[in-house]
This record gives C-alpha cells, sequence and structure tokens, in this order.
C-alpha cells in the first residue's frame, strides 16, 4: 500500500500490488489535488467543484471506459453489471464485474471500502460497507457472488479492507454494541471507560473468513479515515461538514501520467 501522485496533483492511494496476480487496479481517493482545491467527492458540494474533481480523478484513469456508481443505502445489495450499464447503476451498496472496459466506484467517509478479485478469473468486485453493512455481512455477500459467477471457491479470492474509522473513535449506543458482541463476539465490540465501541474491520475479517476466504488472502489497510486529517475526511470528525473520498477498482492497465510512486 502506498501513496501515488499524478502530474495533474491529485494523490491516490494505491492498493494494486496486493492485486498483482488479480489483474486488478485498486484506488482510494485523497482529499489531495494540487494547489487548487481538495478532492471531494460529495453530492453536498456545489456541482461546479464536483465536476472539476470527477474531471481531474479522469485524468488519473484508464480513458475511454464506464463508470459505475450507486445510490449507497447502506445494506448489502449487490449489482452486476452485464456490460451494457452505464454511469448511475441503481440503490445498492455493492458492485461486480468482468468488464475490461469499465470502472467500478464507491463513496466514503468513515465507511470500510472492500475491494475483491477472483485468481485465474476476470471477476472483480467493490463494496461500501458501514456499520449496517458490515452488520448484515455484505463482503461475504461479495465472494461468495464472485465465487458463483467464476465457478471458483471463495478461497480463490483476494479482499482487501481499505481505509475507515478504527475502533478507537466509533463510539455507538449499548444496544448495537450488544448486536455486534452477540454476532461477531468480543474482538469487535468493547467498552471503554463506560462507552461502547464498535471495530468494523474485525467484523467483516470475521465474515470473510466464515466465506471461507484465506487468511493469507486478506489484507487490511490500519490508516484510519479519523485520524488522518491531512488525507482523509470522516463523518464522525467532521459530522455534516464531511466531504467523500471514492474507492475505485478496475482490470489492470498502465498509467502514463503518474509522477511518483
Amino acid at each position: 500500500m502506498k501513496f501515488k501522485q499524478f502530474k495533474n496533483g491529485v494523490v491516490l492511494k494505491d492498493y494494486s500490488e496486493f492485486f498483482c496476480d488479480c489483474k486488478v487496479n485498486a484506488y482510494f481517493t485523497t482529499k489531495i489535488a494540487g494547489a487548487e482545491q481538495e478532492l471531494n467527492f460529495s453530492q453536498q458540494i456545489n456541482q461546479s467543484n464536483h465536476e472539476k474533481n470527477l474531471e481531474k480523478l479522469t485524468q488519473c484513469l484508464p480513458p475511454k471506459k464506464r463508470r459505475l456508481y450507486l445510490k449507497q443505502i447502506h445494506g448489502n445489495n449487490i449489482i452486476i453489471d452485464d456490460g451494457k450499464i452505464n454511469n448511475f447503476c441503481g440503490q445498492a451498496d455493492g458492485l461486480i464485474s468482468k468488464y475490461d472496459d469499465v470502472i467500478l466506484q464507491t463513496a466514503h467517509a468513515d465507511c470500510l471500502p472492500i475491494y475483491a478479485a477472483v485468481k485465474d478469473s476476470d471477476y472483480f468486485g467493490l463494496a461500501h460497507s458501514g456499520r449496517t453493512g458490515s452488520y448484515q455481512e455484505i463482503a461475504r455477500e461479495l465472494v461468495t457472488k464472485l465465487a458463483d459467477l467464476s465457478h471458483k471457491n471463495t478461497s480463490d479470492i483476494k479482499v482487501l479492507i481499505g481505509v475507515g474509522i478504527d475502533s478507537e473513535h466509533y463510539e455507538v449506543n449499548r444496544e448495537l454494541y450488544q448486536e455486534f458482541l452477540n454476532k461477531f463476539g468480543a474482538d469487535c465490540a468493547k467498552i471503554k471507560a463506560d462507552k461502547y465501541y464498535l471495530d468494523l474491520q474485525t467484523a467483516v475479517l470475521i465474515s470473510l473468513k466464515k466465506a471461507g476466504v484465506l487468511t493469507e488472502n486478506i489484507l487490511i489497510d490500519q490508516q484510519s479515515s479519523y485520524l488522518s486529517s491531512d488525507y482523509f475526511y470522516s463523518y464522525r470528525r467532521q459530522k455534516d461538514k464531511a466531504g467523500r473520498m471514492l474507492a475505485i477498482i478496475s482490470k489492470k492497465i498502465k498509467y502514463e501520467n503518474t509522477i511518483i510512486s
């Protein structure tokens, strides 16, 4: 995992090396977009800035590709690309494709991005896993669908759990704490100083292992969106002022406008 800066000043977190044997590129946007402005993909910012940000990001990504995005609803529904969809796909929190001409994207501001790709197969996927999605095990749903579609086993799938909120700063009420404790165990539901906290990364990890994904095929980015204010937005830190980052995955292609790795 490393940061990659492009000629236009945009800095992305690069997960592609982890997926080197799956033939996909995987990235997570940061706030950094050169001297002009922050890279923010929140629908709440004005439309002009949103379009400028998308244009700057597009300059860093492979040309002439479809880009699929969702209205995220904090569930576990996953849409499968039929090769004809372009742009908006509907209401869901996950996407799967096998096509060379497409970029999958999800939006985040503390919720976990889940990247997945099948070894020796064309299939890859992406999911948005917040509190509800993690509890409903969208990561498990993602890898199960990928295995079914590719006619492979879940042990053939590599999964990366990307930047999200850390457990030290994800305080919840007692009811949510108890629900996660009952379902996933004490490793992901903790009490400190009479306050209740969730570890979403651990909950997702448990889901993936239950689905049959091998430990050596799972990587967790421990960088916290809450703590890394220079790079990332955080809803818990900024509330309604929080921007959004994008998770991006596509079939591997060389990027010619990179200036540092």
